[in-house]
């Protein structure tokens, strides 16, 4: 998204659109929380759209793969590891 929020600020839509489909979303959400429109059944459809970009994504991009490998020696297990060890 941020991608996609920096070639809308260039003004290169075509590229925008081709990093994410939404990327228009966050300014929706802010016009519309701005004028105290944002319903929580507006709220339903926009996450609803996030995660039906994501499920597309994930079947087109790594129909064979996993899109994120768990490195065990990674910052964050590694904290567990010694925390709960």
């Amino acid at each position: 998204m941020t991608r996609a929020a920096v070639s809308l600020f260039n003004l290169d839509i075509v590229a925008a659109l081709m990093y994410h489909p939404l990327v228009w979303m966050p300014a929706v959400i802010c016009v519309l929380a701005y004028f105290d429109k944002l319903t929580e059944r507006i709220c339903i459809i926009l996450v609803v759209l996030l995660l039906l970009v994501w499920v597309v994504r994930m079947l087109t991009m790594f129909p064979d793969q996993e899109p994120m490998i768990f490195y065990e020696h990674g910052l964050i297990p590694t904290i567990f590891n010694r925390i709960f060890n």
